[in-house]
């Protein structure tokens, strides 16, 4: 060793140190050893000076002077050595390199030394030694310097045993295979470590070989880890299984792998390589479902549970205990293969697993309305006012489950298939027919009182009078006001309701959902200009003409909005505009008319009506956006959200249906696919007969044949997507009134999550498994949105160690009941030793964002049986 490298030890020792004895049994400083003494420091010569001398010296001395005893000699026995209580508080110094580098990482015990000379090799660079100065602790022993020494090689951030082999499995995933060669156990292997690491390994998870491998080894944990969570050993997995003693170490290794958000696509990659290996699909067929929930090993467990639910609820669909199963299925989406916070790879499709999920859960919401023939009604109020209320939900959850089974075939996955195919069917045989037949007698023109003669519902404002009831009267109150009125095209009530609960899950945004009656034929020129101020609306050949004027274009509803100081304006464009220029285009106007059109640009083409239900969700977004623009952009206070009329739409292409209307013998102006407008049209045995007069408003002498129930008089434009006729989903036009809040309601008025908060206190935990009872603080409301957690313990003491799994919960409960608001979560202990004087906690956190959500302190004081 170089001399200023001793000096400069000797300095370091004596900072700390009254004493330091320097050990030369070869006699190799003997001359130098003046040279090498600090500054202020006494050196004595065991070789020139009496130990009697030096023992008196050192014990009746100046207690503040400083002494360096140099021995250039074997020390001797201890029954011999008249300095060995001095030997023995003073700090050791040796010139060898061995002693030399333990010293400078700074290490207490000098048994060491032969320890460090065997990793002579990882020293010679003093990168690695500096590096591995920077984490090594003065208790340290040979295993945990190993330990560190293989960390640094790996470029492992921490120096834990599970961090390691994790770090090392990465490896094998980033090439691709389980059989892949290990460049860090080639490392490991050069620098004399590789026997230590498989050492190491044999201790915490309890593998052994005689040619031990990084692929046996995970086959090993992942076998040990599924076995675990189902608590039983298939016969097939018996030679695999880990030892019962260090499970719960593979366990919590597993578990922290799988909850890495940069390190569980390699966990994803090698489970699926994994899966084939040990044919895993051969032993679940005699594991109950039950015992799987629980186990998060392979991505075909996620499957077979995703099909065992689907089965469940065919099988189940009108006996079906609703909320245990949405429940269970609730549970299922903040799964690790379903979990919303770690992303898609090549080997996961985590969002299908969701959209199974979203599908399964909304499913049996439809199962439950749809059990029985839920329609009945005896007058067109009660029909509307249960629409509203009720048969809503059914087409919005068939929505819903038909957007998210489109998902899953995108992947090509089947598995909802045969529910599709079942919800298809209760959707026609259940309701639309029961319904069209119930409505149907309510239209008939039969009697007087049809209400094809009497186009009017009690309630409901007809859409025609929707400026003078709704515009005009806030326009004629005193003041300058400003109203928005932005019209969907085929934009019907089930997705405005979703649209509404949007908006009020919005800061500083009251968003309230009414309806109107629309006009008949349902159908967009004749809905436009209903929308609009107006004297009049008349027929002019085919054209609909608002107080003797057109109104099919923007360019035509603006000159006619201009009378009353209003405008109107593409959505797309009203969206392109920046603030400034939104402000500066909307200054001169009190009525700002905005125009969307996606529902029915989509739906009304046989080449893109497969789409319909994606236009919907699109829909719902982009007049999100438009009415946020509206209020926190353009100071905007008020907003109509409408539609010209709804739609009807059905997944499967209907059967031949009746070719209705193709007739000569009257006058026609329109046929379409759900009307026929024509003058002096006769009786039609099929289709409804009434005057666009009645059911519009309009001056004109039209009448219009509406194919009766869900009929198509031809398939011209395609034969899924319809509208223009006289069911529920056509003509209950939805219309959302849409404020900004302001002061004291605004400030209520702020989306939030949801809290969770932990049951009992005083956690003492005595064995490697544990429970603990989580309470969801507040129910899901619009306003108040639902919580992903992370649970797990963790060591506070050592700067947030885990030292368990970590359990992922999602908290989404609506109600207020504290039964249905409680969630259970096991987790598993690291098997090591606990300090009954540390700080352990249970700690909750987001798992979107990392806050914590709550921290409960616990002590951990496991059973003195667990070491065996």
């Amino acid at each position: 060793m170089q001399s200023p490298d001793i000096q400069e030890n000797l300095v370091r020792l004596f900072q700390d140190n009254r004493v330091v004895f320097w050990q030369d049994p070869d006699a190799e400083y003997q001359e130098s050893v003046d040279a090498l003494t600090p500054e202020n420091v006494r050196l004595i010569n065991l070789s020139l000076e009496p130990k009697l001398k030096v023992k008196v010296d050192l014990e009746l001395g100046d207690a503040s002077e400083k002494f360096l005893i140099y021995e250039p000699c074997h020390k001797p026995e201890p029954e011999n050595d008249w300095l060995l209580n001095i030997r023995l508080y003073a700090a050791p110094f040796a010139a060898d390199h061995s002693t030399q580098l333990l010293q400078q990482l700074g290490l207490d015990s000098m048994t060491l030394r032969d320890h460090i000379s065997l990793r002579k090799k990882y020293f010679a660079s003093k990168a690695r030694l500096q590096a591995l100065q920077k984490r090594v602790n003065p208790s340290d022993d040979a295993v945990m310097l190993d330990r560190k020494m293989m960390a640094i090689l790996a470029k492992c951030e921490t120096n834990d045993l599970a961090s390691l082999v994790i770090t090392i499995f990465q490896e094998l995933a980033g090439e691709g295979s389980l059989d892949a060669e290990s460049k860090t156990l080639e490392e490991f292997a050069k620098f004399g470590l590789q026997q230590s690491f498989w050492q190491q390994v044999e201790a915490g998870f309890g593998y052994l070989a005689e040619q031990p491998s990084l692929k046996n080894l995970l086959l090993g944990m992942l076998v040990t880890d599924f076995c675990y969570s189902i608590g039983s050993v298939p016969a097939a997995m018996q030679g695999l299984r880990l030892p019962v003693s260090a499970e719960s170490n593979v366990v919590v290794c597993l578990g922290r792998w799988r909850d890495s958000t940069s390190h569980s696509p390699a966990y994803d990659k090698l489970s699926a390589q994994a899966t084939g290996v040990l044919k895993i699909q051969d032993q679940l067929t005699e594991i109950t479902t039950e015992k799987l929930l629980d186990n998060r090993s392979f991505m075909v467990v996620e499957q077979l549970i995703g099909s065992r639910l689907r089965d469940r609820l065919l099988s189940e669909a009108d006996t079906l205990d609703e909320e245990a199963f949405c429940s269970l299925v609730k549970a299922r989406q903040s799964s690790y293969w379903a979990s919303t916070v770690l992303a898609d790879n090549e080997d996961v499709a985590r969002s299908a697993f969701g959209q199974v999920y979203r599908a399964l859960e909304v499913s049996a919401r439809f199962m439950g309305l749809t059990t029985s023939n839920p329609v009945s009604f005896t007058s067109a109020a009660e029909a509307v006012d249960l629409y509203r209320e009720q048969f809503f939900k059914i087409d919005q959850y068939y929505r819903q489950i038909c957007e998210a089974c489109a998902a899953i075939n995108e992947r090509g996955w089947d598995v909802l298939k045969p529910l599709l195919a079942e919800v298809e069917a209760r959707y026609s045989q259940r309701y639309l027919v029961p319904l069209a037949l119930n409505w149907g007698k309510l239209l008939e023109n039969n009697t007087g009182l049809s209400l094809l003669n009497h186009w009017q519902v009690d309630g409901l404002i007809p859409q025609q009078a929707f400026f003078k009831s709704k515009i005009k009267p806030v326009l004629d109150k005193p003041g300058d006001r400003r109203i928005f009125v932005v019209i969907s095209d085929a934009f019907r009530y089930e997705a405005a309701e979703e649209l509404t609960r949007h908006l009020n899950g919005s800061n500083r945004i009251s968003a309230d959902l009414n309806a109107l009656l629309g006009v008949l034929p349902s159908y967009t020129k004749l809905g436009m200009a209903a929308l609009l101020p107006h004297q009049s609306i008349s027929y002019k050949d085919k054209r609909v003409m608002v107080d003797g004027l057109p109104s099919a274009s923007i360019e035509d509803r603006s000159k006619l909005l201009e009378r009353i100081r209003g405008t109107a304006i593409k959505a797309e464009s009203f969206m392109a505009m920046r603030k400034d220029e939104g402000r500066e285009f909307v200054r001169p106007w009190q009525v700002i008319y905005i125009y969307h059109n996606k529902v029915d640009a989509i739906g009304d083409s046989a080449s893109t009506e497969s789409g319909t239900f994606d236009a919907v969700r699109d829909s719902i977004d982009e007049l999100a956006a438009i009415c946020n623009k509206i209020i926190n952009s353009l100071n905007g206070s008020q907003v109509f959200v409408t539609a010209d009329h709804g739609f009807l739409y059905q997944e499967s292409a209907p059967a031949d249906i009746n070719n209705h209307g193709r007739t000569e013998a009257a006058d026609l102006i329109e046929k379409k696919k759900r009307y026929v407008i024509g003058r002096n049209l006769p009786a039609n045995d099929t289709a409804y007969l009434g005057k666009v007069s009645e059911t519009s408003g309009a001056d004109t002498d039209l009448d219009f044949w509406i194919p009766k129930g869900v009929g198509r008089f031809h398939f011209i434009g395609g034969a899924r997507f319809v509208h223009g006729g006289a069911m529920p989903q056509e003509i209950i036009i939805p219309l959302i009134n849409v404020r900004q809040l302001k002061g004291k309601q605004a400030e209520g008025a702020v989306s939030r999550t949801t809290g969770v908060t932990v049951m009992g206190q005083n956690f003492r935990i005595s064995t490697l498994r544990y429970r603990f009872q989580l309470v969801q603080t507040e129910a899901v409301s619009e306003r108040v949105k639902p919580l992903t957690v992370k649970v797990g313990l963790y060591d506070v003491s050592s700067g947030m160690d885990p030292v368990s799994n970590i359990e992922m919960l999602t908290f989404s409960s609506t109600s207020t009941s504290l039964d249905d608001k409680l969630q259970e979560v096991w987790l598993t202990l690291d098997n090591r030793a606990y300090d009954t004087q540390r700080n352990y906690a249970l700690v909750i956190q987001n798992a979107e964002t990392g806050i914590e959500e709550a921290r409960v302190s616990v002590t951990i004081n496991l059973a003195f049986s667990m070491d065996f």
